[in-house]
């Protein structure tokens, strides 16, 4: 045998000739024209005499019959999902370098052979064509709005091992003739405009009647039970308006935010008039005792509860 100048090394031929997509003895005898400098013909018996001859099977990174240790079906689809692959010829392009030993790199035969294969779109998560049993629109939205999904991208990046049997991943494509009417409806959120919304003060009312004290009570509340344009997000609505006094006034438990109540609160001037009168009267001498009285409602709302700090003309104003 012709003595060959710098050749490469068992791994780097391996390398090369993947890399080029050969799969066979006959497809690398086509392709030896292509050979770079130094890389032998026949490899065969090159690496042969070297030792490091593991056959074409190997060189071609073809599948043996047989593989030790392999994964089960399940694992191998888990393994797919983590590393993002996404469509079979994804798969082809990485896995020349990249898959575990004993991973089959035609997974398809490998695994039709042993009776498991289900097809790419099971191993790479993609919707197939027919669902089997999949829920009606109503009993679906009901379960996305359960898991607190807001909008299209919350959905899209949902965990999809958490969707029920038959639970598709495109539901505006499924439903279309089926009852779908937005994403909006879906996930039980508000459309950007309301036709006809009621006041605040009648909103109010509404709420009240509810007998709603919480507002993760308000978040739970059957969508099905608001009257036409009344909001799901009541804050960006009457914020917007300027009418919004916070959930404690919503609710009517007298919990109002602390921006609400500052809106009632006497200039400083007016304050410490009023303040001085109201400490004779009750006999206030300290500061606890002033919080203690406006915790037992014996001082009107227009003075803060903690007056002291509040009125501090070091204080930043907003």
């Amino acid at each position: 045998m012709k003595k060959i100048k710098d050749p490469p090394s068992y791994e780097k031929f391996k390398k090369w000739v993947q890399d080029q997509g050969i799969t066979s003895q006959a497809e690398f005898k086509l392709a030896k024209s292509k050979l770079p400098s130094g890389y032998p013909k026949d490899p065969q018996s090159f690496y042969g005499l070297r030792g490091t001859w593991k056959g074409w099977i190997e060189v071609c990174g073809k599948e043996p019959f047989y593989l030790d240790n392999a994964p089960s079906y399940a694992e191998f689809k888990k393994w797919i999902k983590k590393q993002g692959i996404k469509t079979s010829d994804e798969f082809k392009k990485f896995y020349r370098t990249k898959l575990p030993p004993n991973y089959p790199k035609d997974p398809q035969a490998f695994f039709t052979a042993r009776g498991t294969w289900k097809g790419w779109g099971d191993v790479i998560g993609k919707e197939p064509y027919r669902l089997e049993n999949p829920p009606s629109y109503e009993k679906f939205k009901k379960w996305v709005q359960k898991q607190e999904i807001k909008n299209q991208k919350e959905f899209q990046v949902f965990e999809k091992i958490k969707f029920p049997s038959g639970y598709t991943k495109n539901p505006s494509r499924f439903y279309k003739n089926k009852g779908w009417k937005g994403w909006n409806d879906f996930c039980g959120t508000e459309q950007h405009f309301l036709k006809d919304p009621p006041s605040y003060t009648e909103f109010k009312k509404w709420v009240q009647k509810q007998g709603i004290i919480y507002k993760n009570q308000f978040a739970k509340l059957d969508r099905k039970k608001f009257p036409p344009g009344y909001p799901k997000d009541p804050v960006k609505l009457y914020q917007k308006q300027g009418t919004w006094r916070g959930w404690g006034d919503l609710f009517g438990t007298g919990n109002i935010s602390v921006k609400e109540k500052s809106k009632l609160w006497l200039p400083i001037k007016e304050a410490k008039i009023e303040a001085r009168k109201i400490a004779k009267e009750l006999g206030i001498k300290t500061r606890d005792q002033w919080v203690k009285a406006h915790k037992d409602r014996k001082i009107p709302t227009n003075l803060p509860r903690y007056l002291h700090d509040i009125y501090n003309p070091k204080r930043e104003r907003t």
